[in-house]
């Protein structure tokens, strides 16, 4: 059976969506006023810039722009305001506009909304993050491997076809460790894509330009998943093993495969590093894609983890019948300027809804990210906007994700959710 490596990190550079949540106001009371306060990157006041409020479902309702502190007070705003700021810049030294877009929900008394204001940093940009690179020999001991995966601590780099014996490796500053140490590894693979071997050289000091040897000889060992109760729905299971050292980072190994139809249990045998690692999570997860028309794939997961970390790998057991349900998600007036982004069948168990959009506008793309939904939401429409800000206004939802889980802290954390992307 192929089995994948899964990265345990992955990095992305999002604008942050945060939100305050109060009590409706009653229809005797009405709302207090709302400031709203700008700032640019560096945080500094950001004066001069187009700030529209809106209801509740973003239908706008006046607007102005901030003054010499990046402020504005709407007297009399609707409860549970959306609140949307936004501006255009031109960087020194730029030919093209940088557009930046920021929006709050359900605001009633204060929020605060942050923009790029085209500032050049204190510290000079030399245009890369790179910390240098490292020259990586592998020798290889194991019959059969085809590839091999190249991995820091915290992500792995690339899959190299063939069997290389040398290889110059970029390191940026999210592969070193917490406590500022290298370590790598390197898995051989088949031409499946089935483990067969590994190596790796642990905490070692980085510096610009160093030679790293790997022998790829040490066998993987495997625990075995019972799994019971599969869903008829899910057609392709991922079965994975979480390595961490305390304080460090870890990875995550694993076994994936398609799910023949209308089978209801399976036994997997999971692959992990012996010698690496202190702290040990085990997880399944199902998943299928549906691809509905030409412009769209719709991608649902439901994943369950055992809990809390465990001092050893050990075999387990799935009753898959615990999953979250998958919720169904929506996208109404795609293609208008205020296309609305809806959700159902939250399961009763879940503790927290989280909502990922990237929507595109005419001249960039705007993220959405909300870790948790407002209290009765059931979807957060894009706000109105004036035409003078025309530029903002969304011409289509690129991708639409709703998520749903358990709290954080939960020893069996359970997640379920719903992907939509459109071409």
């Amino acid at each position: 059976m192929p089995m994948r490596r899964i990265s345990m990190y992955v990095a992305l550079f999002l604008i942050t969506v945060m939100f305050t949540l109060t009590a409706c106001s009653s229809s005797s009371s009405p709302a207090a006023p709302i400031t709203v306060t700008v700032s640019d990157r560096l945080s500094h006041a950001y004066p001069g810039v187009t700030v529209v409020l809106g209801d509740r479902d973003g239908a706008m309702k006046e607007y102005g722009t901030t003054d010499s502190n990046g402020q504005i007070t709407f007297a009399t705003p609707p409860a549970n305001a959306t609140v949307t700021a936004a501006a255009s810049c031109l960087s020194s030294g730029a030919t093209t506009t940088t557009y930046s877009l920021d929006v709050r929900y359900d605001v009633n008394r204060l929020a605060s909304l942050q923009l790029d204001g085209c500032q050049s940093s204190p510290v000079p940009s030399t245009g890369s993050t790179a910390l240098g690179t490292i020259t990586l020999n592998i020798t290889n001991a194991t019959s059969g491997i085809t590839q091999y995966a190249v991995a820091a601590n915290r992500s792995f780099f690339a899959v190299f076809g063939g069997l290389i014996t040398q290889q110059t490796i970029t390191i940026e500053p999210y592969d070193l460790q917490n406590d500022g140490k290298l370590s790598l590894f390197v898995v051989g693979s088949d031409n499946s894509g089935a483990l067969l071997s590994y190596g790796y050289v642990l905490d070692q000091t980085f510096t610009d330009g160093m030679t790293v040897n790997v022998a790829v000889d040490q066998p993987l060992s495997y625990v075995q998943y019972q799994i019971k109760n599969l869903p008829s729905t899910a057609d392709y299971l991922c079965s994975n093993v979480f390595q961490g050292r305390t304080g460090i980072g870890g990875l995550w190994l694993g076994n994936c495969q398609n799910l023949a139809s209308g089978l209801t249990s399976t036994i997997v045998s999971v692959p992990y590093m012996p010698g690496f690692g202190d702290q040990f999570l085990h997880n399944v997860t199902l998943s299928s894609y549906q691809y509905p028309n030409s412009t769209t794939s719709v991608y649902s997961y439901q994943s369950l983890n055992t809990g809390p970390y465990a001092p050893a790998p050990a075999n387990q057991s799935f009753d898959l019948s615990q999953l979250l349900s998958v919720p169904t998600a929506t996208i109404t007036g795609i293609g208008t300027p205020t296309p609305t982004l809806a959700w159902s069948g939250v399961d009763p168990g879940a503790a927290q809804v989280s909502i990922l959009a990237a929507f595109r506008l005419p001249a960039t793309t705007y993220y959405l990210i909300i870790n948790n939904a407002g209290a009765g939401r059931t979807g957060y429409s894009f706000p109105e906007l004036p035409d003078s800000l025309a530029p903002f206004r969304p011409l289509t939802v690129v991708s639409y994700q709703v998520s749903t889980s358990t709290a954080a802290d939960a020893v069996v954390y359970k997640s379920s959710g719903t992907s939509y992307s459109h071409y």
